[in-house]
């Protein structure tokens, strides 16, 4: 029964350190999520509002950072369809 119990303990501790190490606490993914919806916003859509009001950005920056997508985006098309 002793080595039984050990083995849970041990089962247990090992699974919140896997959960710990992968990601999967549900704490800090939203603020990922919006960050990367808001840049995948400016890059393809153009809108730059949640970019500069959720990451502290400036419009000057979301309008560089849309253009250089612009600019780069066909250029990377042309080579995967060649």
């Amino acid at each position: 029964m002793k080595h039984h119990s050990k083995l849970v303990i041990l089962g247990l501790a090992a699974t919140l350190v896997m959960t710990s190490l992968t990601g999967c606490l549900h704490r800090k993914k939203t603020t990922y999520q919006a960050y990367m919806q808001n840049v995948l916003d400016v890059n393809y859509k153009g809108s730059f509002d949640g970019y500069v009001k959720d990451n502290d950005g400036s419009e000057e920056d979301a309008s560089a950072m849309y253009s250089d997508s612009i600019d780069y985006l066909p250029a990377s098309s042309s080579i995967i369809t060649h």
